[in-house]
């Protein structure tokens, strides 16, 4: 389980370089835990930015809110394999999480309980 509990750690994702033809479309969900009891459930999407880093979660608005990430899923569009790095940013002093290749079309995912994994265009677990 990942959980930002702080208001200046978030989740990025930075690609290993620039990219050959197209960003990689990400899609995150997370729901805000206040004082113990599950609340709001919110999401993000976007793509990545070649090698700058890409807020995927961002940090609770609060001291007394838990961002606990449920899911993450990024798809590699370009015609390239791809290095993709998810870290964490804690004020600036980052660390990476998981770092995977994907080969075109395959895609990296991060379930709650279950962890990261990626999955091939043939539909296999890497």
């Amino acid at each position: 389980m990942f959980v930002l509990d702080n208001t200046t750690r978030t989740l990025e994702l930075i690609l290993d370089g620039a990219v050959a033809n197209n960003q990689l479309p990400y899609v995150t969900s997370y729901i805000d835990q206040f004082g113990g009891s599950e609340g709001s459930p919110g999401s993000k999407n976007g793509t990545s930015n070649s090698g700058t880093a890409v807020t995927i979660v961002a940090a609770p608005g609060r001291e007394d809110v838990r961002r606990i990430i449920k899911f993450i899923s990024v798809f590699n569009a370009d015609t390239a394999n791809r290095t993709v790095n998810i870290r964490l940013n804690d004020n600036s002093t980052t660390r990476i999480i998981a770092s995977f290749v994907l080969a075109t079309l395959e895609h990296l995912y991060y379930q709650d309980s279950v962890g990261f994994y990626a999955i091939t265009t043939a539909g296999a677990i890497k």
